[in-house]
């Protein structure tokens, strides 16, 4: 059975390289494990991904607006590392940002994740600092493992002081 770990925290604390670092971790028994990131704001494909900027033409912003979400279209719009062929990306793509699409429904992103736990063993939600942004609840809800990742100072513990009221 699948598995779903959520994380998320403050801006900076390095929560993207977590999930780097958790998957490779996670797929040295060959599991496969699939990273998405549902940040508009930071597209990560064109971070992990420097060599594939202008290849890869596939965004986790198609799926999300899509009328109807499938394992067939979640997998079609996966990129898997060359290097690491159990680890599977989706992203936003360079270029693209937070009006680069209508709005993600949050339906939409809970279709998402179901479809992707179809697909592999580990499903890491890479979510961004913004509690508004529709992809951090929802995959703060869908979770099986959810991890809070803040930087060790006075901001980071306040932006867990702020955020703590919303999870509720």
């Amino acid at each position: 059975m699948s598995k779903t770990i959520t994380v998320w925290g403050s801006p900076g604390s390095g929560k993207s390289m977590f999930c780097c670092i958790l998957a490779k971790a996670l797929t040295r028994d060959k599991r496969k494990a699939i990273i998405i990131s549902g940040e508009p704001g930071i597209p990560m494909l064109p971070v992990w991904l420097p060599e594939q900027i202008t290849t890869t033409a596939v965004s986790i912003g198609q799926v999300l607006t899509s009328v109807e979400i499938d394992t067939s279209q979640v997998a079609s719009h996966v990129t898997v590392l060359k290097n690491y062929p159990y680890i599977g990306l989706m992203g936003y793509c360079a270029g693209e940002n937070p009006l680069s699409y209508p709005e993600t429904d949050y339906q939409m992103v809970l279709q998402l994740i179901s479809s992707a736990k179809k697909l592999v063993d580990y499903v890491i939600l890479d979510c961004g600092s913004a509690m508004t942004n529709v992809f951090t609840p929802a995959a703060i809800e869908s979770g099986d493992l959810v991890l809070r990742i803040v930087t060790p100072d006075l901001k980071g513990i306040n932006y867990l002081k702020a955020h703590q009221p919303l999870l509720v």
